[in-house]
């Protein structure tokens, strides 16, 4: 017999209807909060489990995506001891690049003006923006 690796349900999607979720999936996540992520060009949603009722999300928007930014930023990343719940990134063509990170509140263990202040440091990011989200 095989073991199930997920957990699904159908669910309406409707303006000010709300999703319950059921009491399999709340035992699952096994924390008290929760974000809700959607993702506007695919469209997927995720529900990340948090013990923080905030969460830190960070923009990072760059001229182009390049190994040495990404180098770069593992590094301050590492340094700063942070541990992402999530992080994703997109290029438009012709355009700026955006990388965005959320991260637990309660898992930071750096101050966040100092972690914005490294990676405007790095070469090619044109802006850095940090949002509580409660």
């Amino acid at each position: 017999m095989s073991e199930d690796l997920t957990l699904a349900k159908m669910v309406t999607i409707a303006p000010n209807q709300p999703i319950t979720l059921p009491p399999e999936f709340a035992k699952t996540l096994a924390k008290p909060n929760a974000i809700l992520i959607i993702s506007k060009t695919s469209s997927e949603a995720r529900i990340i489990p948090t013990d923080s009722s905030e969460t830190i999300k960070i923009t990072i928007t760059i001229g182009r995506l390049s190994q040495k930014f990404l180098k770069d930023l593992g590094a301050v990343i590492v340094k700063n001891k942070v541990s992402f719940l999530y992080t994703t990134g997109l290029c438009r063509k012709g355009k700026l690049c955006y990388y965005e990170g959320y991260i637990d509140k309660n898992q930071i263990k750096t101050n966040l003006e100092i972690f914005k202040s490294e990676i405007e440091k790095i070469e090619g990011v044109t802006s850095v923006t940090i949002t509580t989200i409660k």
